[in-house]
């Protein structure tokens, strides 16, 4: 995956994680901040196998957490179920496993925020 600073890749994720939770999925600013987040994330995944697979895992993992911290508890389930899925049809047995297992830990968790 190509690597992005921390600090704007966590400012980004921060402001969408403020705007949501002040403004409403609804909002145009957070609909905005939501589309350049997953356009930058997914300009990090990269391009040859079997590092795609792997990184479109990653992906709809991180994209679960941070609806997850959005509290949108029911998006971050279907990226959950869409990363498990995934790892299902990997050939990386060990990753897969691995990586399903912190899944499973993290779906048992899922609580909306207060």
């Amino acid at each position: 995956m190509q690597e992005r600073p921390r600090s704007l890749e966590g400012n980004l994720r921060e402001r969408l994680i403020k705007c949501v939770r002040e403004k409403g999925a609804d909002d145009p600013e957070t609909k905005r901040l939501l589309t350049q987040w997953t356009q930058e994330e997914e300009k990090a995944v990269p391009v040859p196998q079997p590092e795609r697979s792997k990184g479109v895992i990653l992906f709809n993992i991180k994209r679960a957490r941070l609806y997850a911290e959005m509290g949108w508890i029911e998006a971050a389930r279907d990226n959950y179920s869409d990363a498990l899925m995934q790892l299902g049809n990997l050939e990386d047995r060990e990753f897969a496993d691995n990586t399903g297992e912190v899944v499973y830990e993290e779906i048992d968790n899922l609580r909306p925020f207060n």
